[in-house]
């Protein structure tokens, strides 16, 4: 693949030869004088509380002692606050990636991608421009760059090209790190697996929502932020790259039963000082087609 692959920094080199120098290579120090020159343009002067002096008062008189010690209490805090601004603004615009260094990454990686994924050198292809150049514009901010090059790579490959979607880009810049290790961790769009709906009892006909979309342990233990997964199944779900079938349930119920094993499940029985009385409304989970594309297009590196 090494005689045969075509150059990779060659081929990029000319998506990048019409950009010009975006106002990213602004040196961080110089980003932090600027914006810390912004916030104190903006900060609201202090509102003196002396009163306007009468006619025939006398010029020169000294202010009162309520005046000379406000004054300096409203000043420093304006200050300060400028300050920290102007430097979390510059640690922030300091993680915008110039064109250059996009380049030197997507080059390296997408062929560590290729050769992993074990392309032949006959089946490599110029990446597709509708790919390549959103994927070059979003990695300038997405920290998300191992699954656009993983994008990119994929469209470098005459046998898969076809199935990469330019909706990839834009799904991309809409998913955390969090969600991409639920879709990782689902089966193929053959399968299902369970998940439930906790309601508590609470007599009268009347429930309560518990908690929403609970999965099975083995997914919920790849996510940093478990009680956020409600809310990621909901935007995998609004993507379209899993469904949530309404009134479609496995079947046998032993699945279920493994949904009530997460820690934030045990820890709300173990709070209550009865056993309280609930109700596990049964769903499930599947990887749509989309799903299955998007994965393999942009998560699998190797």
């Amino acid at each position: 693949m090494a005689d045969h692959t075509i150059d990779l920094c060659a081929t990029l080199m000319g998506l990048f030869w019409w950009k010009k120098p975006c106002a990213c290579s602004i040196g961080v120090q110089g980003t932090c004088s600027l914006l810390g020159r912004i916030c104190l343009a903006t900060q609201t002067p202090p509102v003196s509380n002396r009163k306007p002096r009468k006619k025939g008062a006398r010029a020169g008189r000294k202010p009162s002692r309520a005046i000379a010690k406000s004054s300096p209490k409203t000043e420093l805090p304006a200050l300060q606050i400028a300050s920290d601004l102007g430097a979390i603004f510059g640690a922030a615009v300091s993680e915008v990636w110039d064109l250059h260094q996009i380049q030197s990454f997507i080059t390296k990686k997408a062929r560590t991608i290729l050769q992993a994924r074990g392309v032949p050198a006959d089946q490599v292809q110029s990446p597709r421009l509708d790919i390549t150049v959103p994927a070059i514009e979003a990695m300038r901010y997405c920290p998300l760059r191992n699954e656009m090059t993983a994008l990119i790579a994929a469209s470098m490959d005459k046998r898969s090209a076809h199935l990469v979607h330019p909706s990839f880009i834009e799904i991309l810049r809409q998913l955390t790190v969090d969600e991409l290790a639920i879709l990782m961790g689902m089966p193929s769009s053959e399968e299902v697996i369970p998940v439930g709906h906790i309601h508590e009892m609470r007599g009268r006909g009347r429930t309560r929502v518990l908690h929403r979309n609970v999965i099975p342990v083995r997914l919920a233990r790849r996510c940093d932020m478990a009680m956020s997964i409600p809310s990621y199944i909901d935007n995998l779900s609004r993507l379209e790259l899993v469904a949530v079938p309404t009134g479609l349930k496995i079947s046998d119920s032993r699945p279920y039963k493994g949904l009530l094993k997460n820690k934030f499940c045990q820890k709300y029985f173990e709070d209550q000082p009865a056993a309280p009385k609930y109700q596990l409304e049964r769903s499930l989970l599947a990887l749509t087609d989309l799903g299955e594309r998007f994965r393999n297009a942009c998560l699998k590196h190797g």
